[in-house]
């Protein structure tokens, strides 16, 4: 499984994810208490809302760049050449549609305005992911940490000069359109310096494998943003725009838990491509050893969120959005569906399975409106999120069912029962601590959860080899001068 490459690249995105998280931190409660819950309510909705379109744009495209490229690295130039002049396209025709759409729906002046910005922001960011793709395909994570850093601290510094200027919701989305496009100039710089440079031959034979191979993954990934958008827009229409807010800073929490998946998920999928080209069992051990870890920290992060909820919401949201904390603790049980409904996802669309990774979303999606139209009406807040809980369970069994029918047998009952009698034995000792402040029950839960995977002997020692190049490769990027 390549263990020194995959350690430096989950490590380098592991980092990435840190920063990330770090500056998520820090503007989201400064923009939930700097809008308030309406106007935090209009700022989800317009995300959602543009949000419904995006996948338009690129039809699952950088996937299969990201697939072809680790497996012919020699057209890199030619691929990348194509994609973009294919996006030229793309992103004329979706914007056209978001704007229409937008005019349709009766909306102010400015929120119409508003989600021409969003919009514009989210073309641009469309642009940039495509140079990321480039560099992992090429398994260089370090550089995607670069761009990562870059637009992130650009944003939070327009952030902080909205509050400091005391300006209004608009000048929030033009911040976040500055960092898109500082994204797309620093990332493109970097493809043409140390990776390839486009090449404009069109290729319309290449134009139509792209779209042949990206289509299923597009119609699945468009299927993803309207069931991860979906919600919030029925919301708006059903109730009113500062539940939108309540339960838009809630899911922005519960979105945030899943960025350790992701990065694991990125380093992983140019490997699982290559893999899954290979004969052998290469792909079946990858698939056994990553499924056990996602258990591990998904069970983690469900008690954090499960037991935390109403003191993450306080810190982060700020006293305005205590109700979050419902709904937040209701999706707790779903973080664990999610990661488990990622890993095969990321499986599927790697061994060329993308048709039934995308069956998987639309039923999955399918499960999402039904329980929203009649949930929220009734519940609101508490029915959306109980929506969206279900339907990733649905995600989740889904995906594992599918993996192990064109991919692999599930793995042992130890790779299951280990993981959740852990997770068991930490909550039976969470309960009672519940009187205490909750940064005293994490620390003995923490060391409850840590020691049982130990004395159960849950990680093999390939798995505690890997961790230790993981961790090793932390401390030296630390170490090394940026």
């Amino acid at each position: 499984m390549r263990l020194g490459r995959i350690a430096k690249n989950s490590a380098i995105l592991l980092a990435a994810q840190v920063y990330s998280t770090l500056t998520l931190f820090i503007y989201i409660p400064l923009l939930t208490r700097y809008l308030g819950s309406a106007n935090y309510g209009r700022y989800n909705y317009a995300y959602a809302f543009v949000g419904l379109f995006q996948v338009l744009a690129f039809l699952g495209t950088h996937q299969i760049l990201i697939r072809e490229t680790a497996r012919h690295k020699e057209k890199a130039g030619l691929y990348f050449g194509n994609l973009l002049v294919i996006k030229v396209v793309l992103t004329a025709l979706t914007m056209a549609l978001i704007l229409t759409a937008a005019s349709l729906r009766g909306l102010t002046s400015e929120d119409l305005l508003i989600i021409a910005i969003c919009a514009t922001e989210m073309l641009v960011r469309i642009y940039a992911n495509a140079n990321i793709s480039i560099y992992r395909a090429y398994q260089r994570m370090e550089y995607e940490l670069l761009v990562l850093v870059v637009d992130r601290s650009v944003g939070l510094l327009g952030i902080l000069l909205v509050m400091y200027w005391r300006l209004d919701l608009v000048a929030v989305f033009l911040a976040f359109l500055a960092s898109a496009i500082v994204r797309g100039l620093v990332s493109f710089y970097i493809t043409l310096v140390k990776f390839v440079r486009p090449r404009f031959q069109l290729d319309l034979s290449l134009w139509k494998h792209f779209m042949a191979a990206s289509t299923p993954i597009g119609v699945s990934l468009g299927i993803q943003r309207v069931y991860e958008r979906g919600g919030t827009v029925i919301l708006e229409a059903a109730r009113s725009i500062t539940e939108v807010g309540l339960f838009g800073a809630s899911v922005r929490i519960y979105t945030m838990t899943g960025l350790g998946a992701t990065s694991l998920l990125g380093a992983l999928f140019p490997v699982f491509s290559e893999l899954a080209a290979q004969s052998g069992d290469g792909l079946v051990r990858a698939y056994q050893a990553t499924l056990k870890f996602f258990l591990l920290f998904s069970l983690a992060i469900c008690g954090v969120v499960l037991f935390g909820a109403d003191f993450i919401t306080a810190i982060i949201l700020g006293p305005e959005f205590t109700q979050s904390s419902v709904a937040l603790r209701i999706l707790a049980p779903a973080v664990v569906f999610a990661f488990l409904g990622y890993l095969a996802s990321f499986l599927l669309r790697s061994a060329d399975h993308q048709g039934k990774d995308t069956a998987n979303w639309g039923l999955s999606l399918a499960a999402n409106l039904v329980l929203s139209l009649v949930l929220i009406p009734r519940y609101g807040l508490s029915g959306a999120a109980l929506a969206l809980l279900i339907s990733e369970a649905v995600f989740g069994i889904l995906g594992l069912t599918a993996v192990t029918r064109y991919i692999s047998p599930l793995p042992g009952r130890k790779v299951f029962l280990g993981p959740l009698a852990c997770g068991l034995l930490t909550a039976a000792i969470m309960v009672p601590l519940q009187r205490y402040p909750f940064p005293v029950a994490f620390v003995v839960g923490a060391i409850v959860y840590l020691t049982s995977i130990y004395a159960f002997g849950i990680l093999n020692p390939r798995e505690k080899e890997l961790i230790r190049d993981v961790a090793g490769s932390v401390v030296r990027s630390r170490r090394k001068p940026r």
